[in-house]
């Protein structure tokens, strides 16, 4: 044993001698103030910077990270405090840990450990932190069966918005299933077993369809209509740089103007797929006109 064990021995032993009869008799509201109040006093230029929480058992006094409910460790700290095992284990496992934040190459056994643990010690003491009297026992105590019926409650919430959710996918799938068989039932109305087994069949050739401009779509209406007439007047373009103007109408309706021969009381088009447009829209008129 070493002369710093022995001084340790002697030292602590000597102080909780004097300690009032009830170092084994840790009340948790002044376990509560004991860390805060030897932390402070040890770092008092630092903000409290724990949450707290108490254990039992054979654990330590000791400061964890604290576990979150996605079952990672947060980055918060929380102090596990133990009263069951008395003042003389709360005071030497704090001080260990206070040692520990001073982070200036201390060991966990040294002397200025030992000092730093003597202090606490007395500081507890002094504070009169230290009773006699038993621990209150409180006049209640938790109602295990009513925890386990809200927790039943709750578990039955979330099978219900489970179940909701099966129900909604369910129906999802039994309408893409429909939509499916519907396909199935127009190939197999529309080709024979031998073009829906084949993996290769013979290539077919198809002819790109050739786009007809709508000029020539008013050509072949007036040649099938020689009363429709089609005016281009670019006259507005060259000058003032407007669009090119387009006269569609009847012959009938012609009259003269500036000597020409023309219709411009009509509403013009600006483009020729809307002259084309319009030559339909003049021939469907015209024959419902005959026709009635």
């Amino acid at each position: 044993m070493t002369q710093l064990t022995n001084d340790y021995n002697r030292i602590l032993k000597n102080i909780w001698s004097r300690a009032p009869a009830g170092i084994h008799n840790v009340w948790p509201e002044d376990a509560v103030k004991a860390v805060k109040a030897l932390f402070k006093r040890e770092f008092p230029q630092r903000k409290w910077p724990y949450e707290i929480k108490f254990t039992s058992g054979n654990r330590y006094t000791w400061v964890r990270r604290s576990l979150g409910k996605d079952g990672r460790f947060s980055g918060g700290r929380t102090v596990f405090i133990n009263c069951e095992k008395g003042w003389e284990h709360l005071v030497h496992d704090w001080s260990h840990w206070l040692n520990f934040v001073h982070g200036d190459g201390r060991k966990a056994h040294c002397e200025e450990h030992l000092m730093l643990e003597r202090d606490c010690a007395e500081y507890v003491i002094s504070r009169g932190w230290v009773k006699s009297e038993l621990v209150p026992v409180e006049s209640t105590q938790a109602n295990v069966v009513a925890k386990n019926f809200n927790k039943l409650q709750a578990r039955k919430v979330n099978l219900l918005k489970k179940q909701a959710q099966y129900v909604s996918s369910l129906k999802r799938v039994e309408n893409g299933l429909k939509k499916v068989e519907r396909s199935i039932q127009q190939y197999e109305n529309k080709y024979d077993n031998e073009r829906l087994t084949a993996l290769r069949i013979p290539r077919v050739n198809r002819k790109k369809a050739v786009r007809v401009h709508p000029r020539d779509k008013i050509v072949e209406l007036q040649k099938q209509y020689p009363w429709l007439r089609l005016e281009v007047d670019t006259w507005y373009r060259d000058e003032f740089n407007d669009p090119v103007r387009f006269f569609v109408y009847h012959v009938d309706e012609e009259v003269e103007y500036e000597g020409n021969i023309t219709n411009r009381e009509e509403d013009y088009e600006e483009t020729w797929t809307a002259a084309h447009r319009e030559a339909l829209r003049l021939i469907e008129k015209t024959e419902s006109q005959q026709e009635g």
